[in-house]
């Protein structure tokens, strides 16, 4: 391709989307370092502009491209959850907190499938010129929380003798946030950045990043990291293989929860309290086990329908044994697999699993992509598995936002080992695709 016309195809009109979103989803990315659940609002603002973008120019018909080819049996696993999710509020003890959260979700759902249409309008040009800014945007969230665990309390209260202190809480939301981040931080400074350079940022990025982890309280952000090192280990050795024997074991897991959860609660609770990553540091293990069990039992009340979407905030009378947990009360299980058996029963946690192992196949062929989501993928699943409910919207967002920024890299550089420079064609191509 000649260079007037190579320079005539990345040169695009400019549209809403690439003139407000990237500065504002960037904006979303920093204030998300301080204030995780910021991140929340980056769906609602790209599907909400992007409304108005596409009834605009017509552009509906890249739905196809999220729920064709290899995400057809995704999508449709994703529509048969959302149906079960729906009828689960006919059978609810709980109807008005069940469509509450159902009418919620749905909203989530509509929002960042939009946004994740939005995310192919976005010219070669635009994503090149913000998509570097990424990185550098959850590097500065990762030092600013790095000080603000030295410290003790935020950076906001300026005076030394502020009794203002951080919530435990809040960090391990900020350290989910910025994991999620990073992994499409790492690929889009390995793409920009050449040998040496690219290997070094990388280096100071995940050792800063590690860094925070050990300082913040998140056990289950120091699981991920060694599960998400195995796992990309086994993965690069066996391959595809490695992936379907994950989704198994995912979904045989799921489905032995509330069977294994009182024997683990019985014989293991003292000594995970008394473990020193799990119990003696003031983690919650044993605490953990312990509404595990009840939840467990509970939820084979009704093992095959389940309780109703959001049921455990309403139920009042949690058998508690309450040696670890005081509370007969709770908000979710802290497990995704005993949650999705309490509100949806059986056939949610099989639709779940459905859901899982479609995920898992439609993983693309790229090695360095794949391992990107599969690695989205692990930190939700620890995350899921551990620490937060199901339904919380910004831990949705912000995994939402991990796929929409590695669907941008995947679009801006097609060949993540070569810069534009050296693929003049390639990216004249990736042009056209979008547009020009």
């Amino acid at each position: 391709m000649k260079e007037p016309e190579l320079k005539a195809a990345l040169v695009q009109q400019h549209t809403l989307s690439s003139k407000l979103l990237p500065g504002l989803w960037l904006l979303v990315l920093l204030l998300s370092a301080y204030m995780p659940k910021t991140i929340g609002a980056v769906p609602a603002v790209f599907g909400l502009t992007g409304l108005w973008i596409y009834f605009k120019d017509g552009g509906w018909k890249d739905v196809s491209r999220l729920f064709g080819g290899r995400f057809r049996l995704l999508g449709f696993s994703v529509v048969l959850f959302l149906l079960y999710m729906g009828l689960s509020n006919v059978f609810t003890h709980f109807p008005e907190a069940a469509v509450k959260r159902t009418v919620g979700l749905l909203i989530i759902f509509v929002l960042s499938v939009i946004s994740l249409m939005l995310v192919t309008r976005f010219d070669v040009s635009v994503s090149r010129a913000f998509l570097p800014w990424v990185p550098l945007a959850v590097f500065l969230g990762i030092l600013f929380n790095i000080v603000e665990s030295f410290l003790g309390y935020p950076l906001y209260a300026l005076n030394l003798d502020s009794h203002d202190s951080i919530g435990a809480y809040l960090v391990n939301r900020s350290v989910s946030v910025l994991m999620l981040m990073a992994v499409p931080s790492l690929l889009i400074i390995r793409a920009v950045f050449d040998g040496v350079n690219a290997k070094a940022l990388q280096a100071i990025f995940i050792l800063s990043l590690l860094l925070l982890i050990q300082q913040s309280a998140s056990e289950t952000a120091k699981v991920a990291v060694v599960v998400i090192a195995v796992s990309t280990l086994l993965l690069r050795v066996l391959g595809p293989l490695f992936l379907r024997f994950c989704g198994i074991c995912i979904v045989i897991g799921m489905l032995a929860a509330p069977f294994a959860a009182p024997p683990a609660y019985q014989y293991v609770a003292k000594d995970i309290d008394q473990s020193s990553l799990f119990g003696a540091t003031g983690a919650h293990g044993a605490q953990r086990l312990e509404i595990y069990d009840f939840v467990a039992r509970y939820s084979m009340n009704k093992p095959i329908l389940g309780h109703g979407l959001d049921a455990a905030r309403e139920i009042k009378d949690f058998d508690s044994k309450g040696k670890f947990m005081q509370e007969s009360q709770i908000s979710h299980p802290h497990n995704f697999a005993l949650q999705l058996w309490l509100e949806l029963g059986l056939i949610g946690v099989l639709l779940a699993g459905f859901f899982i192992q479609s995920l898992l196949a439609s993983l693309g062929k790229r090695e360095s992509l794949s391992l990107s989501y599969f690695s989205v993928f692990l930190i939700g699943l620890c995350a899921y598995s551990f620490s937060y409910g199901l339904w919380q919207a910004w831990m949705i967002a912000a995994i939402v936002v991990a796929v929409m920024l590695l669907r941008m890299i995947s679009r801006a550089y097609p060949d993540a080992n070569t810069r534009r420079e050296q693929q003049p064609d390639a990216y004249a191509d990736q042009a056209k695709i979008n547009g020009a």
